[in-house]
């Protein structure tokens, strides 16, 4: 029964020793566990601080982009609306010198007229002058 129990002593001190083994590495590796867990929660904590600033950061840019956008947005408007006033500038021209042309046309017209029914005029009175002539 010795050697039986001398097997079994054996195998007791065995897991005792992986037992101490155990113990003394989770011992050990408690201060790395500790500091890995520690760094784990500072990038948390980082992480979180730096999306805030570049969240802040982010929202100025943005916002002064905004303005700079509203800017060129104001002043294509007022491109568009002054655009829209010389057409409409131009269009009143346009329908003028259409008036114009239609009065210089008339003008030209009654000229004709006129200097017709006065060469008519004319050669009626000489025609009339003739006929006193020959009643004379």
């Amino acid at each position: 029964m010795d050697q039986a129990k001398q097997g079994y002593d054996d195998l007791v001190k065995v897991r005792d020793d992986m037992a101490d083994i155990a113990s003394k590495h989770k011992q050990d590796n408690a201060a790395y566990l500790k500091d890995a867990t520690d760094a784990e929660e500072l990038v948390d904590t980082l992480s979180k601080s730096s999306a805030k600033i570049v969240s802040e950061d982010l929202a100025g840019a943005v916002s002064d982009e905004q303005g700079k956008l509203d800017t060129l947005t104001q002043a294509t408007a007022d491109g568009v609306s002054a655009v829209e006033d010389a057409r409409g500038r131009l269009a009143t021209l346009i329908d003028a010198k259409k008036t114009q042309d239609a009065e210089e046309a008339a003008l030209t017209t009654r000229k004709t007229e006129a200097s017709t029914a006065l060469d008519t005029a004319k050669a009626n009175r000489k025609a009339a002058h003739q006929a006193m002539r020959e009643v004379m």
